[in-house]
């Protein structure tokens, strides 16, 4: 793979807001939190595939016309006892191409580098010091 450079390339722009709100429960061994989200990239810098052979893929870096992220996450946090403590957390992402000039069978696409769905899990154990 080839990637070429682009010294055409200009700088992104990130318009967006966020939203959310924790819960905690249950004598503060429970917390509960949710956010939501939306932004908008404009220029944002992407490999673009220019040619690709048996031999080799071409791709230069490129400025897309807008690209929007909107979602969700939902997360909880319990204690189980002083010393041990769970967490996990469920994000949902909804990550496509807006506008892109250069070439827009590409617009409603969803960007191939952003999961829609990820969920975390964590277990923590704190040992006496």
């Amino acid at each position: 793979m080839l990637t070429l450079a682009n010294p055409a390339l200009s700088s992104e722009h990130l318009t967006g807001g966020e939203a959310g709100a924790s819960l905690p429960t249950w004598d503060n061994r429970l917390t509960l939190r949710g956010d939501f989200f939306w932004s908008e990239i404009a220029q944002p810098v992407a490999n673009v595939t220019l040619s690709t052979t048996p031999a080799l893929i071409t791709r230069q870096k490129e400025n897309l016309g807008l690209t929007q992220a909107r979602g969700f996450e939902l997360a909880g946090e319990m204690h189980i006892t002083a010393r041990l403590q769970v967490s996990a957390a469920y994000l949902f992402v909804n990550s496509t191409v807006v506008s892109f000039a250069a070439n827009p069978s590409l617009q409603g696409l969803f960007l191939p580098q952003v999961a829609q769905n990820q969920f975390g899990l964590q277990v923590s154990y704190v040992g006496r010091s």
